[in-house]
Protein backbone atom coordinates (compact mmCIF):
# COMPACT_ATOMS: atom_id res chain seq x y z
CA UNK A 1 0.00 0.00 0.00
CA UNK A 2 0.70 3.55 -0.77
CA UNK A 3 1.66 4.49 3.59
CA UNK A 4 3.96 1.09 3.67
CA UNK A 5 6.09 2.06 0.32
CA UNK A 6 6.26 6.33 1.40
CA UNK A 7 7.60 4.81 4.95
CA UNK A 8 9.74 2.72 3.09
CA UNK A 9 11.77 5.00 1.13
CA UNK A 10 11.53 7.58 4.46
CA UNK A 11 13.05 4.50 6.95
CA UNK A 12 10.57 5.52 8.86
CA UNK A 13 8.72 2.32 10.84
CA UNK A 14 5.01 1.75 10.93
CA UNK A 15 3.84 -0.54 13.99
CA UNK A 16 0.01 -1.67 14.02
CA UNK A 17 -0.79 -3.22 17.17
CA UNK A 18 -4.60 -4.78 17.79
CA UNK A 19 -5.62 -4.93 20.73
CA UNK A 20 -8.23 -7.19 21.56
CA UNK A 21 -8.91 -10.37 23.43
CA UNK A 22 -11.76 -11.68 21.39
CA UNK A 23 -10.81 -14.10 18.21
CA UNK A 24 -13.42 -12.47 16.60
CA UNK A 25 -15.27 -9.39 16.51
CA UNK A 26 -18.00 -7.65 14.44
CA UNK A 27 -18.21 -3.97 13.61
CA UNK A 28 -20.71 -2.67 11.19
CA UNK A 29 -19.44 0.56 9.22
CA UNK A 30 -18.90 1.86 5.97
CA UNK A 31 -15.97 0.06 4.80
CA UNK A 32 -15.07 2.32 1.86
CA UNK A 33 -14.97 5.56 3.78
CA UNK A 34 -13.30 3.91 7.21
CA UNK A 35 -10.51 2.91 5.24
CA UNK A 36 -10.37 6.09 3.36
CA UNK A 37 -9.69 7.77 6.43
CA UNK A 38 -7.47 5.49 8.21
CA UNK A 39 -5.40 6.02 5.00
CA UNK A 40 -5.39 9.36 4.68
CA UNK A 41 -4.78 9.96 8.43
CA UNK A 42 -1.73 7.30 8.09
CA UNK A 43 -0.33 9.08 4.88
CA UNK A 44 -0.64 12.32 6.54
CA UNK A 45 2.04 11.18 9.42
CA UNK A 46 4.49 9.09 7.54
CA UNK A 47 4.93 12.46 5.24
CA UNK A 48 5.47 15.10 8.29
CA UNK A 49 7.44 12.06 10.06
CA UNK A 50 11.32 12.62 8.90
CA UNK A 51 12.52 9.72 11.38
CA UNK A 52 11.28 7.28 13.80
CA UNK A 53 7.93 5.69 13.50
CA UNK A 54 3.67 5.73 13.24
CA UNK A 55 2.03 3.56 15.18
CA UNK A 56 -1.54 2.70 14.56
CA UNK A 57 -3.50 1.12 17.38
CA UNK A 58 -6.43 -0.80 17.18
CA UNK A 59 -8.83 -1.64 19.81
CA UNK A 60 -12.16 -3.80 19.73
CA UNK A 61 -14.34 -4.11 21.76
CA UNK A 62 -16.82 -7.48 21.14
CA UNK A 63 -19.47 -6.47 23.58
CA UNK A 64 -20.58 -2.81 22.08
CA UNK A 65 -18.92 -3.98 18.36
CA UNK A 66 -16.78 -0.87 18.11
CA UNK A 67 -13.33 -0.06 16.98
CA UNK A 68 -11.23 2.43 17.90
CA UNK A 69 -8.14 3.76 16.30
CA UNK A 70 -5.60 5.94 16.90
CA UNK A 71 -2.62 6.54 15.09
CA UNK A 72 0.46 8.65 16.63
CA UNK A 73 3.79 9.59 15.09
CA UNK A 74 7.35 11.10 15.80
CA UNK A 75 7.06 14.01 13.66
CA UNK A 76 6.53 17.49 13.66
CA UNK A 77 3.07 18.82 14.89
Amino acid sequence: DIVGVNALKKNVNVLCKWNTNEERVMVSSNAVALKTVLLNIASNAVKFTDHGHVEIDVTLNAQSGTARFSISDTGIG
